[in-house]
């Protein structure tokens, strides 16, 4: 009898340390893509090289970044898709904004998306408090806390400027709530071809967005994926 409670006992705790985790996985990477692949940064390129006879004191200052285009999207999409665990891929444009209603303006984050493959990474369709998760020429969905900060609801329209200085009215279609105050606060989303758009990227990509069937095995498949598609 003792010894088929300790194994009850046993069987328990590793069913409700098993379901914690899980939990606690969910919430926490529930609202990000597992491995993020995008451009290497651009780094500063040295005007004199030191030699045997000559020495360079240097300050060496970090280039200004602009958003750049993954080369040849589709084709990494494919080989990405090769690559053992990896089971979503999502091409975004992630940028820089401002969104503009009356007296009101807040710092944004823009995230241009293709919905069936975004939602395959993260189910925003699962988060709406409010309308639909359309994104159309004009249509938005944003985060609950910023839809207060603006004091918009479904329906209304608001500006979005880019830091591209593309300005453009659009239309609420739909709120999210995913529980993170830095994300409901400040991201826009929008289709990839309004996103295009707005950061001057006509059928380009800033970052391809992975989930993996194992996210403890996220390290190992994010090394395979720089090595096959040299991005970082």
């Amino acid at each position: 009898a003792r010894v088929a409670v300790g194994v009850s006992v046993v069987v328990f705790l590793s069913a409700l340390i098993g379901g914690l985790q899980t939990s606690l996985i969910a919430k926490t990477l529930g609202s990000q893509p597992h491995v993020t692949l995008r451009v290497a940064p651009e780094a500063p390129r040295p005007l004199v090289e030191p030699t045997a006879t000559r020495a360079i004191v240097r300050q060496v200052e970090t280039a200004p970044q602009r958003l750049r285009a993954i080369d040849q999207w589709p084709t990494v999409i494919t080989a990405v898709e090769r690559v053992p665990g990896v089971v979503a891929v999502s091409p975004s444009i992630t940028g820089a904004g401002f969104a503009v209603r009356s007296d009101a303006k807040r710092p944004i984050v823009v995230r241009g998306v293709e919905p069936e493959a975004f939602g395959a990474i993260i189910d925003l369709r699962a988060r709406l408090t409010a309308g639909r998760f359309q994104l159309d020429d004009a249509g938005v969905v944003i985060g609950v806390k910023l839809a207060d900060d603006l004091g918009v609801t479904v329906g209304d329209k608001f500006r979005l400027i880019s830091t591209e200085d593309v300005d453009d009215v659009v239309t609420v279609r739909g709120v999210f709530e995913l529980g993170n105050q830095a994300i409901d606060g400040a991201w826009v989303i929008v289709s990839l071809r309004h996103a295009q758009t707005l950061y001057a990227l006509p059928g380009g990509v800033t970052t391809l967005e992975l989930k993996v069937a194992d996210v403890f095995d996220a390290e190992r498949v994010a090394v395979d994926v720089e090595a096959r598609t040299g991005l970082t």
